[in-house]
């Protein structure tokens, strides 16, 4: 794990796979150990660290999330009803 990353006790995240852009889902169980809500906050962090942003939504046992650069006007909505969609998969 990389210097500085913010991860559970006894989970290695790949964070650097993680960080690409893309939009990712993972289930409480596979890919972390906490609740949603907490594994959101760890997200949220690591993005800080490395200079980023992230966005993401729970639910269900799962979340979804992306990192990327400041939003544009408007982004964030469009950004934020697409990780919704994602989560209802």
């Amino acid at each position: 794990m990389t210097q500085g990353a913010v991860s559970e006790p006894g989970w290695s995240y790949p964070w650097k796979e993680w960080t690409d852009g893309r939009m990712w889902r993972v289930e409480q169980g596979q890919g972390f150990s906490v609740e949603p809500e907490a594994f959101a906050k760890a997200v949220r962090a690591h993005a800080r660290t490395r200079g980023l942003k992230a966005s993401v939504v729970t639910g269900d046992g799962a979340a979804c999330f992306q990192f990327h650069q400041a939003d544009k006007p408007g982004e964030r909505e469009i950004r934020l009803k697409a990780l919704r969609q994602y989560l209802d998969q």
